[in-house]
């Protein structure tokens, strides 16, 4: 609207000062962490779980929205199982974990499945995130665009940590 009527735009930045910068800051809830996690049995069956434990500046214990079904947490015997951590808004409008595992569904592994959906979630939405995949026969697929995701799995009694 600015920009047709003819008004000048300025950096954003410019608009706050170092004074409400520390009284934004101070308000603050304690920072959380989402919590993601992906399963298989020794029968086949695969399970999903994600909290919402938030990104910077959201209210501590709201209900958030990365966790939805299909959108940050998913799971399909006869595909795998997936957790996303990241903006929801922007996770959700590429249903990012159910495009990973179709991914793998058409021949990819879960390495590249998580890749591939964290790219294709920049190009549509310029959003970055997190996702930890879990393909049928137990494969891991771990991929970020955050500046960091702590992420631990245990194969055949076998733990890695990445």
């Amino acid at each position: 609207m600015a920009r047709r009527a003819g008004l000048r735009l300025v950096d954003p930045e410019a608009l706050v000062t170092a004074q409400a910068r520390r009284h934004w800051q101070a308000k603050l809830p304690q920072r959380g962490a989402t919590v993601g996690a992906v399963a298989r049995d020794l029968h086949g069956g695969t399970a999903a779980a994600t909290s919402t434990g938030g990104l910077d500046g959201k209210r501590a214990g709201r209900i958030g929205d990365s966790a939805l079904i299909g959108a940050g947490t998913y799971a399909d015997d006869r595909i795998g199982a997936g957790s996303a951590t990241g903006p929801g808004e922007a996770i959700i409008r590429v249903t990012l974990v159910r495009s990973a595992l179709e991914l793998v569904a058409r021949g990819s592994s879960a390495q590249e499945a998580a890749q591939d959906a964290l790219a294709i979630l920049h190009e549509r939405v310029g959003a970055p995130a997190g996702l930890i995949l879990l393909d049928r026969h137990g494969r891991a697929g771990v991929a970020c665009t955050t500046p960091a995701m702590a992420a631990a799995w245990i194969t055949d009694g076998s733990l890695t940590v990445r």
